[in-house]
């Protein structure tokens, strides 16, 4: 095979590599970067020129547009506005502004390029708007980790002040703010906590992407970050259609992980790692009444499973959002 076809040949085989991977949903023209729910069921709700929602506080999400041909009608453009905001999960769409737009014809500049006829201009119409959600319909965002207080065990530092870091997160799980306060520990959060945690594992998409299996279910998701950072974790599932088993895999450092589950009541009260086949870490999960995790202790293996470290979690509320929201309609 000659050079050119083996050029030709990588890049098809790249090409067919990457699309195996689907991204998450997301969407363009983002004033508040929020992770939406699924595709909502009520009917969306319109509102035109300075008209919003009664006694509804609500947060602009994202600009939408809408765009059709000449010959459609108004009606037809306002019922694609409803269809494309529940697709993306809006609640109500504000300042419903009808656009007319001037495109050239490429067919008339051949045309007119031949001398054949006269300057002509096709208007597009088009709806714009902006995208908001109901405060009172964005409760799954209290379930998201806001900050991580990491501790280390009292057996290892003898005195009150072992808290090692603060790590915040913004709505999507990034990492966006950190203060150490024991510096010469702060390796142990990339070496014992992010990669175990079952936000990072199982919930984080942004950066993500994933592969599914014939019934829908989840089989790999690829981490490829902005720093080079690379992750692999396969998904095994148990007869009752949990996920019983991880494989975790750091592609620089070549380091492999098998990440084991267990329940209660299904919830995930205890991953034992093992690292290249060897017992490394046991991490024991316990819960608030909300159903959401309140600590993870994390026990290592040095001949025995000892405690090394606490993670404290808090969670976003809504009294931000709602903040927000006064601020941006004088609410």
């Amino acid at each position: 095979m000659n050079t050119v076809h083996l050029k030709a040949f990588g890049i098809l085989l790249l090409t067919v590599l990457s699309s195996c991977y689907k991204n998450y949903s997301s969407f363009q023209g983002s004033i508040n970067d929020i992770p939406l729910p699924d595709e909502k069921e009520e009917e969306v709700q319109l509102f035109f020129g300075n008209e919003f929602p009664q006694n509804k506080p609500f947060i602009k999400i994202a600009y939408l547009e809408v765009r059709g041909s000449k010959k459609e009608e108004y009606d037809d453009l306002l019922s694609k506005v409803k269809a494309k905001a529940q697709q993306i999960g809006y609640d109500a769409v504000i300042y419903i502004t009808p656009q007319t737009k001037v495109t050239e014809n490429n067919s008339w500049i051949r045309q007119l390029l031949n001398g054949e006829q006269e300057n002509e201009v096709l208007p597009v119409t088009a709806l714009t708007g902006v995208g908001v959600k109901y405060i009172e319909n964005l409760e799954h965002l209290t379930r998201i980790p806001q900050n991580q207080k990491i501790y280390l065990d009292t057996s290892i530092i003898k005195q009150p002040g072992n808290l090692i870091a603060e790590i915040s997160f913004d709505y999507w799980g990034q990492f966006r703010q950190s203060e150490y306060h024991l510096r010469r520990y702060a390796h142990y959060y990339s070496n014992y906590i992010r990669p175990f945690s079952l936000f990072f594992l199982l919930k984080d998409e942004k950066p993500w992407k994933y592969k599914t299996d014939k019934s829908g279910r989840i089989k790999k998701r690829k981490l490829i970050s902005t720093l080079g950072e690379e992750w692999v974790c396969r998904f095994h599932y148990n007869s009752e259609g949990n996920i019983a088993k991880l494989y975790l895999q750091e592609a620089l450092r070549s380091k492999r992980f098998a990440i084991e589950l267990n329940y209660q009541n299904d919830r995930i009260i205890e991953e034992v790692v093992r690292k290249d086949g060897k017992p490394y870490m046991k991490i024991f999960v316990e819960y608030d009444e909300r159903g959401r995790i309140r600590t993870t202790k994390h026990w290592v293996h040095q001949q025995v499973y000892i405690p090394l470290l606490e993670t404290e979690y808090e969670y976003y509320s809504l009294d931000d959002l709602r903040k927000r929201a006064e601020e941006q309609t004088g609410m």
